[in-house]
């Protein structure tokens, strides 16, 4: 081959994988996930949706040295709602890289997902969480509020959280002006409400893992033991049901929590709508230490376990119910297939490298939501829904 042509290739195949057609660059719409930020169930106009916050990892360049792997780049993000029962895509929208458009996860009231972000044509709004469409945009806040055109804060991508919040006792999500005063604002009627209390914070991001809940108001429930983990009530110690290195599940956001914890209309809502309740709807202020667990109607837990001690161990997801403080009855168990406790032990080197093709995907990364009598799990980048009452798994994909 002629010299010169042979340097011409190699310049235009280098040009062309540092530009647009970067081989290790991912489709933000189309592509897998490498991380999953945020995990929530809402519900608008009776439909339930899986909303997820969805990282993804734009490789620049990638390098292995001695096993180790070096991989820079930037990352961009996506909302996504999947429908609740079937597990199919409803509605995806790009966010792009978070400096610019940043868009942070405020809170939820009834059909609406409020949010800020950076972007200035969306700034304070909210959407709906099926179809993900903005139905309150900033103006209709500030039409509401006209002391409050141009007079919303504008923090940098890193600091929303100093300046936007969520009310958890009213219900109502939090900002500030320029000044930094801080205002509730009435989901309904939009109105803005000055406050002195203090900017309050829902988090989005729970350990979905602990090792203890509160079975009533006055009961704790502990799972201790090693390698086998056994329930303990009021030093009490069930000898069955047993779990390999078992956990028990909460939820991803601690901004549920079960409706046993409430009363009068709270309840009633809440039984009504076999939902989860988010703090705080007219219930006892000093219930919030249920926030986060997922206790279902029927006082059940949900725990986390593994088939075997052996590094291919897959996931077990169980349902315990409770007598009282006296006795638990294992309801059943469910072996999820292809979701490896320990995914960089569980994975084969084939498979290990396959992943690591395109992006930097978080494997370890775990959400958790419940909602309608459905529990989705969500580990090594796939999403698997459960139905409650049998512990059949209704649906699970990859995100």
């Amino acid at each position: 081959m002629n010299k010169y042509l042979f340097t011409f290739i190699i310049i235009s195949i280098t040009v062309c994988f540092f530009s647009s057609c970067n081989l290790m660059k991912k489709n933000v719409m189309d592509d897998n996930c490498d991380d999953v930020e945020e995990a929530v169930i809402s519900e608008s106009n009776g439909k339930y949706a899986l909303i997820t916050n969805e990282e993804i990892f734009q490789a620049t360049s990638k390098s292995s040295d001695g096993g180790f792997r070096k991989i820079t780049g930037y990352a961009e993000y996506r909302l996504t709602s999947y429908d609740l029962y079937t597990g199919e895509i409803i509605k995806r929208i790009e966010l792009g890289d978070m400096r610019e458009n940043e868009c942070v996860l405020l809170g939820i009231t009834e059909g609406r997902l409020w949010y800020k972000s950076v972007n200035p044509e969306l700034g304070f709004h909210a959407r709906d969480p099926v179809t993900l469409d903005v139905v309150v945009p900033e103006k209709m806040i500030t039409d509401a509020n006209p002391f409050l055109q141009n007079n919303m804060s504008r923090p940098e991508w890193n600091s929303i959280k100093k300046f936007y919040g969520f009310d958890i006792s009213k219900n109502m999500p939090m900002i500030s002006d320029n000044a930094g005063y801080l205002y509730n604002i009435d989901p309904v009627n939009l109105k803005a409400e000055k406050t002195t209390s203090s900017l309050e914070q829902i988090n989005f991001e729970e350990n979905v893992m602990t090792t203890s809940v509160y079975l009533d108001k006055n009961n704790m429930l502990y799972l201790s033991g090693n390698p086998r983990k056994r329930f303990q009530i009021m030093n009490k110690i069930m000898d069955e049901p047993s779990f390999l290195n078992g956990e028990i599940i909460k939820s991803s956001s601690d901004a549920f929590m079960p409706s046993e914890y409430l009363s009068g209309d709270a309840y009633k809502d809440a039984t009504a709508k076999k939902d989860p309740i988010r703090l705080n709807r007219k219930n006892e202020p000093e219930n919030i230490f249920a926030k986060g667990q997922i206790i279902t109607n029927d006082r059940c837990i949900f725990v986390l376990s593994r088939t075997d001690a052996t590094d291919q161990a897959k996931v077990i997801i169980s349902k315990v119910k409770f007598n009282g403080t006296e006795s638990a009855a294992l309801q059943w168990e469910t072996v999820l297939d292809n979701i490896y406790r320990e995914p960089d032990r569980g994975l084969d080197k084939s498979a290990f490298d396959d992943v690591f093709s395109k992006g930097n995907p978080d494997l370890s990364t775990m959400r958790t939501a419940y909602a309608d009598n459905k529990l989705v799990f969500i580990f090594m980048l796939k999403a698997t829904c459960i139905d409650e009452k049998s512990g059949k798994v209704l649906w699970t994909r990859d995100l």
